[in-house]
């Protein structure tokens, strides 16, 4: 049998199990391991085609013979697998399902890499509604099989309609296996409600599991990409940690003391190749720090700061600090506040274009209520000007707020 047809029989299994289908797992089991040359009782060709099948025509004193063959065998060699495989698959076609699940579990505890076996004990257990044992052997699996992983993953999202099924999933992702990178991207791309991702992460947190921060972002982009905006913004604050939610205010974190994520609601910072953009701390009482912006006469366009606003329909008063010991720009840079929706600018603040000891700045701003549910706060040049983006030196930001005006 090829390699590919070995691939799509296990692929299809995950998906047969959840309809809590039991033979053609055994099916697969022995066409994947069929009788060697010394047992066989059936025709070779049937055997690859229909191994169900040609076992059903074996006559009552065939089927005797390989059973004593086959428990024979086990006495001599308890890893037998073919025998244990064997044994299953004509207990099940006896009736036996008793004696079928007990010999399929065995024979998965004594072979945790040998992929036919786990998927027989996966089935069981699935049946059975023992997520537990189920993602366990899938662990072993997976970790064993890397290749058949991915193939299998579309065959997960339908087992966590149930929250026993996710909690044990949750379980098993929190010990960090070799596949969990790989199989929360492959369900963040194609979970197009994003309800599954969302429930097992929350799943994650609930037994002090973490959430990667790369895990976040990924599903927070996959949300922005969508417009899916409000599922998008209470992931991100359902999973703040305590430290993260006293920064919580129209503007997060607009005191700097965060490090950056770039999780679209707290403070995104880019790369740009000719500037650095880092936090310093400030000598204030609030311990606070400021974003420090050093440019070598950077000529390209500057958009590398920003933060995803959610302001309800109202008057607000944009302010912060700012300080520049050496700055030279024709039109220097100025924060922005655009709707997310109609990317509609509504407010600018004063340009920052030269030198300037610590000072104050505020900016008046008006959120109708009209396609304007999500904001944009964003560092950019004043001028869209080409010869305008030029700038050198650098300057400071502090201590920025969203007041809400009465």
């Amino acid at each position: 049998m090829s390699a590919r047809t070995q691939t799509s029989r296990l692929s299809n299994l995950l998906p047969v199990s959840m309809a809590a289908a039991t033979t053609l797992a055994l099916a697969a089991t022995l066409a994947l391991g069929p009788l060697r040359a010394d047992r066989t009782l059936t025709d070779p060709v049937l055997m690859e085609a229909d191994p169900v099948g040609a076992l059903k025509a074996l006559t009552p004193d065939q089927v005797a013979q390989l059973t004593l063959r086959e428990k024979q065998r086990l006495l001599a060699e308890p890893l037998d697998l073919l025998a244990l495989s064997n044994l299953t698959v004509l207990n099940d076609l006896a009736g036996n399902a008793a004696a079928s699940k007990a010999i399929s579990l065995e024979a998965a505890s004594r072979s945790q890499r040998d992929s036919v076996t786990q998927l027989s004990a996966i089935t069981s257990y699935l049946n059975a509604k023992d997520y537990k044992n189920a993602f366990t052997h899938l662990d072993g699996l997976f970790t064993s099989r890397p290749d058949m992983a991915e193939k299998m993953f579309s065959s997960l999202p339908a087992l966590l309609n149930d929250q026993k099924a996710v909690a044990a999933l949750a379980d098993i992702l929190n010990r960090q296996p070799p596949w969990r990178a790989a199989f929360t991207s492959w369900l963040i791309q194609n979970d197009t409600s994003g309800e599954t991702a969302f429930a097992l992460f929350n799943a994650l947190r609930k037994v002090d599991g973490t959430v990667e921060p790369s895990e976040t972002r990924a599903f927070v982009t996959r949300q922005f990409t969508q417009e899916n905006y409000d599922k998008a913004y209470f992931y991100w604050l359902d999973g703040l940690s305590q430290n993260e939610l006293l920064k919580l205010g129209n503007i997060f974190d607009g005191s700097f003391t965060l490090e950056p994520h770039n999780q679209y609601f707290g403070w995104n910072i880019l790369p740009l190749p000719n500037a650095e953009i880092t936090l310093v701390p400030r000598n204030d009482p609030q311990k606070s720090n400021a974003l420090h912006l050093t440019f070598y006469n950077n000529t390209q366009s500057f958009e590398h700061v920003y933060q995803v606003l959610h302001l309800r329909p109202g008057n607000y008063t944009l302010a912060g600090e700012w300080s520049s010991s050496r700055l030279t720009s024709p039109a220097g840079l100025t924060w922005t506040i655009s709707c997310l929706e109609s990317t509609t600018q509504i407010a600018a603040t004063q340009s920052f274009n030269s030198a300037s000891p610590h000072t104050g700045f505020s900016q008046a701003v008006t959120v109708l209520p009209d396609a304007c549910n999500f904001q944009i706060l964003r560092l950019v040049n004043a001028s869209s000007a080409a010869l305008d983006a030029k700038i050198d030196g650098d300057l400071e930001f502090s201590n920025l707020t969203i007041a809400e005006q009465n």
